[in-house]
């Protein structure tokens, strides 16, 4: 039997390994194609199930709310564009999805540790259950993301972004605001 510790540290290297980079896109403005079509075809990893037009996501960044993407690429090649977040001006998460190719790269907890860390991160998240989405389940048992009496899931996004520092190591990262 492997300790605990010793599976973490060999994930980890592995991980490592794989040298991978991400690139988180500010899809705020621009286009948003690929995000629309993530939100809506995505299911495993989707925060609450909900489908969106272009003209909701529009609405929502038109109020000042915001978009992001990511990409992810290793030593393998590219996944290609594989997480949308959708944030109104609230700070509440509508949208979250990541594709299910990404499972266990810790990409959610290295785009949220980098979200967390920025000003206006969120604060909420639209969390609803569906049949299909276990693996969001898994990531909202975080100790920084706590139900809420107004049927939201709270998130202290600073203990979050403290708590995964280590997550967003696992990538060399860069920034890209879109036009």
């Amino acid at each position: 039997i492997v300790p605990v510790d010793a599976e973490g540290a060999d994930l980890t290297a592995f991980l490592r390994g794989l040298t991978m980079s991400l690139t988180i896109h500010d899809r705020s403005a621009g286009d948003r194609t690929r995000a629309v079509q993530l939100i809506n075809k995505t299911n495993q990893f989707n925060l609450n199930g909900r489908r969106v037009t272009d003209d909701e996501v529009a609405a929502i960044l038109d109020g000042g709310g915001r978009l992001y993407t990511c990409t992810l690429s290793d030593r393998t090649g590219t996944h290609g564009e594989i997480l949308a977040c959708l944030i109104d001006h609230a700070g509440v998460v509508r949208s979250l999805v990541m594709s299910c190719r990404v499972f266990q790269r810790r990409v959610e907890y290295a785009f949220f540790a980098w979200l967390g860390d920025r000003p206006g991160a969120p604060n909420r998240l639209e969390f609803v259950s569906t049949p299909r989405n276990e693996p969001i389940h898994q990531f909202l048992e975080d100790a920084s993301f706590a139900s809420s009496s107004d049927g939201m899931t709270a998130m202290d996004a600073r203990e979050f972004a403290q708590a995964h520092a280590a997550d967003l190591t696992l990538f060399t990262y860069t920034v890209s605001r879109e036009t």
